[in-house]
């Protein structure tokens, strides 16, 4: 008896241990920090906290975890460049601040926004005010990394160039207002906007002005005693964006209406009325052509 249980026994083992049903483990995959994963998505983890303050004009970052391959976008692109080396973020900064968001490929997302405190990158551009048929010059230009190019963006009144290494031409032609981008070697980029003031000189009680979209007319009231006032509210026109007016003093010698016509392409007439300190009335109208 016990011969045959041994004999039993061994063919078990035997059948157990023979055939192409035998089943292999494989090892469980590790990610870099040997933590398991089993394919599940990994939480994306960036080496840096959603605010960043920096005084360089350059800033790098690196994606801790996640699921490649990562993605960069740039909210303005105007404020930053950005290039990704495996898990390495390079921030080129063109403006002072940018907003960058990491995306991987299960969709999760990280925002950061980085602020900069290089000089370079503190501009808030430039704002010319001149009668046509005149030349200025903006020298030194101070800001960016020079290497400096100008683009037109819209408008005819005039026109800019750069001169030498960083000093700024400006032409103006005739009335209106003109724009432009000052843009440096690492796509920094200022704005300029030129205004071409249309001159009128106000000598009786009313008068008409023919005058474009988006245009600043400087009006000196000579008529009457000064001390002149806007007599109704011009805010619910659509045809003017602005009126001013400044009391005449050591840059005037009289009170100045100032007037910016509409920056659409609305067309139309306007009044504007004024009384001054004795209740002598003025009717400005403002006739606005294509």
């Amino acid at each position: 008896m016990k011969h045959l249980l041994l004999v039993v026994a061994s063919c078990v083992f035997i059948a157990c241990n023979s055939g192409n049903n035998s089943v292999i483990l494989n090892e469980p995959k590790t990610d870099d920090e040997g933590e398991v994963n089993n394919g599940f998505t990994q939480e994306l983890q960036l080496s840096i906290e959603s605010f960043v303050v920096t005084n360089d004009i350059d800033y790098d970052f690196e994606i801790l975890k996640g699921n490649e391959p990562y993605s960069v976008n740039v909210a303005n692109k105007e404020d930053a460049k950005t290039t990704i080396t495996g898990n390495k973020v390079t921030v080129n900064l063109l403006n002072s601040t940018a907003n960058i968001t990491v995306t991987d490929s299960k969709q999760q997302s990280k925002s950061i926004q980085i602020y900069s405190s290089a000089p370079s990158l503190s501009h808030h551009g430039y704002t010319l005010v001149s009668d046509p048929d005149s030349t200025h010059f903006i020298n030194n230009l101070d800001f960016g990394s020079g290497g400096y190019t100008i683009k037109k963006i819209k408008g005819s009144s005039a026109t800019a160039e750069i001169e030498g290494t960083n000093n700024l031409k400006i032409t103006s032609i005739k009335p209106g207002n003109s724009y432009f981008q000052i843009i440096d070697k690492r796509g920094s980029i200022a704005p300029l906007e030129v205004v071409v003031l249309l001159n009128y000189i106000l000598t009786n009680k009313s008068a008409e002005i023919i005058a474009i979209p988006d245009e600043v007319i400087s009006i000196p009231l000579q008529y009457g005693e000064g001390d002149w006032q806007l007599t109704e509210d011009t805010s619910s026109s659509n045809l003017i964006e602005e009126v001013t007016l400044m009391p005449k003093g050591s840059m005037n010698k009289y009170d100045v209406l100032q007037i910016n016509t509409t920056k659409t392409s609305a067309v139309g007439m306007a009044d504007i009325l004024l009384k001054d300190k004795v209740d002598n009335y003025a009717r400005i109208t403002i006739k606005i052509q294509p």
